[in-house]
């Protein structure tokens, strides 16, 4: 049985969604936010039920208008509209109830615990917790923007995390410590070290042990008084047999690392560096949410960041739906050809390889029922009807068919309309729906939408025999292809516009008994395109235009692949990328290979903040396997010039894969990039170490 190279259409459309899932390169954004929302927990343990107030900060410090306020919920979260407000704010938690992770003790009480941010704008996420307390306390009144920055940089370098946009995890949760990030966890598990140290007599209550810390970092900017306590209580943390913590060395390394050094040495990044290193800071944050807008993120660790939207939809498409796809269409084809040689005879059995077809023609009306069958199995696979108007020039009918696949079965009801020159086939439309419901649907029954293919026959098709359709349809295959309609599997739905325009017989792809095959040069989809988990939208969406084009397309040979014949191609997508709680994307990526096991990236990102600043970030870099290993390498720029250059080599151990640094445009180090544990980690010169993702 031949392919048939009419229903070849589908098949290439899935093929060059496929080559394009690999896309990136320049982007630009623009976010209009008109009013401001803080979002955040409320932690000590999570805090229940607390009322949550959020006053304005005036210009001198002091506490001006009430804001909003709201109640956290029972796994500490609340939000608070700010309506237009725009500037320095100060959370006051009072009230609720927590569970002490170091005793397991429910319904503790709550004090007033408070947090501080300047520059408040847009949605902001704000956690209130223990050490947002001791920052507020460090910066003593008044509470100015300067001092405020000052103080949250530095109790975050205590501890290795964001204190403000991080959100801890309850470390007592398995399922929550499982699926969150490591930051989430190093944050978590200091908050539980902390009622260790009540627990274990060190201090009588939260408030006491809150003064401590901070006035043993108001000494010297060092804990040489509590860190020793810290880092004792941490240990009987993890050996106390009563708490069934949720995590293990990949939180607790990078916070006893932390613990230690401050415990030892002050925390003094140099004075005329303190623009460039809040900078940096940004630059991670920036680069962090926009990773999170365009990535997937499963959890912690280098392996987290591999699972995207579009590597689910390649390693579907190639492993799961073409197969199935080419098998059944491969029939479809079989059986249309088929019955349009039966002319005047009613019924009539065919035989390929292990199938064997059985078509029932009513010579009248040229409908006809048929079946398929297994003959290595003699059992029925396939069964249904087709229509034609004239089986000598078929120029319109239908088909109505179940086809058996691998996993399951598909379903197609298609319309068709061919066209003819001097008795060759030069194009066919076809309308309706292909439908797996294991893995795929293709619908483009609703009106406009459509596949429109143009065919020709390839160079190395034998000579007609009096015009035969058979002969035409074997020998034929599209130069043109245009899908409108809507496709959907299971990890993305698409819809929008495919457009194949041009599509070239390569006859270097001859191996074994092929007699070459149509590649595209160039495609497009310009649509939609959104995340799918288990038949829920996860409110990923790409939209915009997918391009791709490859080069060498009739002259690449895959039979004789060596370093200097290789596809070339270049794929880019144009449009926005938009996440939940993340920021909206306008981007452009784009990633071309013209070189053995070598990629080129590029990337540019951008966008205007509701106080019109201009916030960017682009570069370009590099893959490469040529070593048998894959490197990845890139250099990105921010509107201030920071670079942040980094590279990942497999060929080095795990905790060397991953490095890099962030230095001004005058060339001085802000901070160094590595990997801890599989973790990829930043470690500013103020010695503020935070996960990347």
């Amino acid at each position: 049985m031949k392919y048939n190279k009419l229903f070849l259409a589908i098949s290439i459309i899935f093929c060059i969604v496929a080559l394009l899932t690999g896309c990136g390169d320049n982007d630009k954004q623009e976010i209009d936010l008109t009013t401001s929302t803080l979002n955040g927990v409320a932690s000590k343990g999570p805090i229940k039920s607390a009322s949550v107030k959020v006053y304005a900060l005036e210009a001198d410090g002091a506490k001006g208008a009430l804001l909003g306020t709201a109640t956290t919920g029972v796994d500490g979260s609340y939000s608070v509209d700010l309506g237009s407000y725009t500037g320095d704010v100060v959370v006051e938690v009072s009230g609720g109830t927590y569970t002490d992770e170091a005793t397991g003790a429910t319904d503790t009480p709550n004090t007033l615990l408070r947090a501080a941010l300047s520059g408040v704008s847009g949605t902001v996420s704000i956690a209130v917790t223990p050490l947002t307390e001791i920052a507020v306390q460090y910066a003593e009144d008044p509470n100015t923007e300067t001092s405020i920055d000052a103080a949250n940089s530095l109790v975050s370098s205590m501890v290795g995390v964001n204190i403000i946009d991080t959100s801890p995890v309850d470390v007592t949760s398995v399922t929550e410590s499982a699926r969150a990030t490591s930051n989430q966890l190093t944050y978590g598990l200091m908050l539980a070290t902390m009622s260790q140290m009540m627990a274990d007599g060190n201090t009588p209550d939260i408030p006491a042990l809150i003064r401590n810390i901070t006035n043993d970092l108001i000494d010297d900017q060092k804990l040489d008084d509590t860190g020793q306590d810290l880092a004792d209580a941490m240990n009987n943390f993890f050996a106390n047999e009563t708490n069934e913590s949720g995590i293990n060395d990949s939180a607790q390394t990078p916070l006893d690392d932390a613990i230690n050094y401050i415990t030892e040495n002050a925390i003094t990044p140099p004075d005329e560096n303190i623009s460039d290193l809040n900078n940096a800071k940004a630059l991670i944050n920036e680069f962090r949410n926009t990773i999170l807008s365009i990535y997937n993120y499963q959890g912690v660790g280098m392996s987290g960041i591999v699972e995207t939207p579009f590597a689910n939809l390649y390693n579907e498409l190639t492993t799961k739906i073409e197969p199935e796809l080419i098998s059944t269409v491969d029939r479809i084809g079989w059986i249309i050809e088929s019955v349009n040689t039966m002319e005047n005879e009613t019924n009539q059995i065919f035989t390929s390889n292990n199938y064997e077809l059985e078509i029932t023609l009513d010579p009248n009306t040229y409908q006809a029922s048929f079946t398929i069958s297994d003959t290595d199995t003699d059992t029925e696979i396939d069964s249904g009807t087709i229509a034609i108007d004239d089986p000598n020039l078929p120029l319109l009918g239908s088909i109505d068919a179940v086809m058996k696949t691998e996993n399951g079965e598909m379903t197609a009801e298609l319309n068709y309309l061919a066209a003819f020159s001097d008795n060759v086939l030069t194009g066919i439309s076809l309308t309706g729906s292909l439908v797996d419901p294991n893995y795929f649907s293709i619908n483009f029954i609703e009106g406009g939408r459509g596949l429109y293919v143009d065919i020709t026959q390839h160079p190395a098709a034998p000579e007609e025999e009096n015009g035969e359709l058979e002969q035409m349809l074997k020998t034929s295959y599209p130069t043109k292809i245009y899908l409108a309609g809507n496709i959907t599997t299971t990890t993305a739905r698409m819809e929008g516009e495919f457009d194949i325009p041009s599509i070239v017989w390569a006859e270097n792809s001859a191996c074994g008994d092929n007699e070459g095959q149509p590649r595209p040069t160039t495609a497009t989809f310009e649509g939609s395109f959104e995340e799918l988990k288990n038949n829920v939208l996860t409110g990923v969406k790409f939209i915009g235009t997918i391009t791709g084009t490859w080069s060498n397309a009739a002259t690449y040979d895959e039979c004789d692949p060596n370093t200097a014949n290789i596809p070339q191609w270049q794929a880019s997508f144009d449009g926005k990328i938009e996440a939940p709680l993340r920021p909206t994307i306008t981007t452009f990526l784009r990633v071309t290979r013209n070189e053995y096991r070598k990629a080129a990236l590029e990337f540019n990102y951008r966008r205007t903040t509701p106080t019109n600043e201009i916030v960017s970030l682009s570069g370009t870099g590099t893959f490469d396997e040529t070593s048998g290993d894959r490197i990845i390498s890139a250099t990105l720029t921010n509107q201030n010039g920071l670079k942040v250059s980094f590279s990942i080599d497999e060929s080095k151990s795990d905790d060397e894969k991953f490095s890099g640094d962030i230095k001004t445009a005058g060339n001085i180090k802000m901070a160094d990039i590595y990997t801890i544990e599989d973790v990829p980690m930043v470690k500013y010169i103020d010695d503020y170490l935070e996960s990347i993702i």
